[in-house]
């Protein structure tokens, strides 16, 4: 399933170690030697793909997973990717991350970028549009902070500004969230839906010819009769000389033939 990425390549990627040893062909195959077992103890994560946001989110996710079961719960040691021409890195160099302090050492720092980028995200979002959609006019700040709070989603109360625009810091476990309507979604889980308001949907009417004909035409229909469609829409021609038949000789013709 894979093979397609790398078939007309004219180089496969390959990972050693610093004695040489094949880690893995990405994304073909992982070796022998690199294989998890019950005595592993130092897991080594690699992520490659052809997507940079695709592979952060990836690599992002398993290390969070991964990181419960360490010895130290909740932590990962950084790494420092160099690429051969540092022009074609698909990191903005300006953008910093936790943890690339503690690799950097002097100028070779700038040759590589740090990997996980492990920062949480800002996104704002406005406390009336959450009370929008939600259909809870009371919502305060507080409350809603509290809700997120269950969403494992920090809200920062003390940056709300006098429009009621708040701010939520969203870990990288929770790459699902790219709008502000997401955020308004997990208010409404951590509410629960079933306590929501009901609000009544207006729906528009059709037209009351139409709703006539939809119901004769169920009732037929219930009835045994079978609908076939006319010729209403095509010209006499197309009902006669098109069909080798000759117009007007007996038969029945549409009293308003279409020319």
């Amino acid at each position: 399933a894979y093979l397609p990425l790398i078939q007309n390549s004219p180089v496969y990627p390959l990972i050693l170690d610093a004695k040489d040893r094949i880690l893995s062909l990405p994304p073909i195959i992982n070796s022998e030697f690199s294989k998890v077992t019950e005595d592993t103890r130092d897991i080594f994560i690699e992520c490659t793909a052809v997507d940079i946001t695709k592979a952060q989110i990836v690599l992002n996710t398993l290390v969070a997973m991964f990181s419960e079961y360490c010895k130290e719960p909740y932590t990962v040691e950084p790494i420092r990717v160099v690429y051969e021409d540092p022009s074609s890195a698909p990191i903005d160099r300006s953008v910093k991350c936790q943890g690339e302090a503690s690799l950097q050492n002097g100028s070779a720092s700038m040759n590589g970028w740090v990997f996980p980028r492990v920062n949480s995200r800002s996104m704002p979002f406005s406390l009336d549009y959450v009370r929008q959609l939600t259909g809870i006019p009371d919502l305060t700040a507080d409350a809603c902070a509290n809700l997120l709070k269950r969403m494992m989603i920090h809200t920062s109360i003390e940056k709300a500004t006098q429009a009621g625009i708040l701010e939520a810091s969203i870990p990288i476990t929770r790459s699902d969230i790219l709008h502000e309507r997401d955020i308004v979604e997990d208010v409404a889980i951590a509410y629960s839906f079933n306590r929501l308001p009901v609000t009544r949907s207006y729906m528009l009417t059709g037209d009351a010819l139409n709703c006539l004909s939809e119901k004769i035409r169920n009732f037929c229909t219930v009835c045994g009769y079978t609908e076939a469609l006319n010729f209403s829409l095509s010209s006499a021609a197309e009902n006669s000389s098109s069909l080798g038949r000759t117009p007007g000789d007996g038969k029945s013709s549409l009293f308003n033939p279409l020319e």
